[in-house]
C-alpha cells in the first residue's frame, strides 16, 4: 500500500527520488552539505508542499506530506533529514501570529530562494538539566532584544540564510525569533563529525549580543512558547516516517 501511495506522487517527485538515490552513497561518504540535492528538491517543487497556497505554496495535507517524506527518505536520508529541519523552521513561521513576518518570509521559503533551519532543541530536550538557560534574551529600552549564549544542535546553520531559534528571558518566559544568518554577533560552525548524517552539517551556533527587532519575533515572549506556537514539538510523525523510509530502503 505504501508503494502504491508513492506511485501516486507527481512524476517530477518520482524522478527526483531516482536522482537522490543515485547520489546518496557519495553524499554520505563526502560529509558535504547536500547543496545540489536541495537544488533538485527546489526544481521539483518540494518546498512548495509545506507552504499554504496564499503564500505561494501548494499546501499539501499531512497525509500527502508523510507520503512524500517516505519516498524521499528511501532515496536519500541525509537530504530528507535536512529538509525536516527546514520544514520545522517553516512550520513555526506559518503558525506565527506575526502576519508581516509570514508575508515576508513564506514566499521565499516556498520558491526555495531562502533556506531556513531551526535551533529550538534547548527549549524541549537538549540541555534541560542545566540550571541557567544556554540561550537568553534581554529586552532593550527601544523594544528590541539581545540574545546571548548558544543553540547546541542546529542543522545546516553554516549554509542557511535564516535561523529560527528559541531563547529564554530572565522571568523564564520564552520567545522564538527569525534571525538572518549574517546578523552581527552570530557565529556558525561547519558541522560536527557524527556517527551518521555528518553531511547534515549539524553544529552549535554562538550568539553574542545579537539584536532581534520586534518584527522578527515568531512567537512570545510567553511561558512555554513551544506549546503556544503550534508548529509542533520536538520530533513527530515525520521523524518516524524517516525511520520507516530508511528501514524500507535497507530491506530493499
Amino acid at each position: 500500500k505504501l508503494e502504491e501511495q508513492i506511485q501516486l506522487l507527481p512524476s517530477p517527485v518520482q524522478q527526483l527520488c531516482e536522482r537522490l538515490a543515485s547520489a546518496a552513497g557519495s553524499l554520505d561518504q563526502s560529509a558535504q552539505w547536500p547543496a545540489e540535492q536541495l537544488q533538485w528538491c527546489g526544481e521539483a517543487g518540494v518546498f512548495r508542499w509545506f507552504v499554504p497556497t496564499e503564500f505561494g505554496g501548494e499546501g499539501w495535507s499531512e497525509e500527502d506530506l508523510l507520503t512524500g517524506y517516505l519516498a524521499l527518505s528511501q532515496s536519500c536520508l541525509t537530504t530528507t533529514f535536512v529538509l525536516t529541519q527546514w520544514h520545522a523552521a517553516c512550520r513555526r513561521i506559518i503558525t506565527s501570529p506575526n502576519l508581516q513576518l509570514r508575508r515576508q518570509l513564506l514566499p521565499q521559503l516556498a520558491d526555495g530562494s531562502l533556506f531556513a533551519t531551526v535551533g529550538i532543541s534547548h527549549l524541549t530536550t537538549s540541555r534541560q538539566h542545566i540550571a541557567r538557560p544556554v540561550l537568553t534574551a534581554t529586552p532593550t529600552e527601544d523594544g528590541a532584544y539581545l540574545l546571548n549564549g548558544f543553540s547546541p544542535w542546529v542543522t545546516s546553520a553554516s549554509t542557511a540564510g535564516l535561523l529560527v531559534v528559541g531563547a529564554t528571558l530572565e522571568d523564564n518566559t520564552q520567545m522564538i525569533c527569525a534571525i538572518p544568518s549574517d546578523r552581527g554577533g552570530l557565529t556558525t560552525h561547519p558541522g560536527e563529525k557524527l556517527v551518521a548524517l555528518s553531511s547534515s552539517c549539524t553544529d552549535r551556533v554562538d550568539l553574542k549580543e545579537v539584536r532581534i527587532e520586534s518584527d522578527e519575533i515568531v512567537a512570545g515572549p510567553i511561558a512555554n512558547v513551544m506549546q503556544a506556537n503550534t508548529g509542533g514539538g520536538a520530533g513527530g510523525l515525520q521523524t518516524s516516517t524517516l525511520a520507516l523510509g530508511l528501514t524500507v530502503a535497507a530491506v530493499q
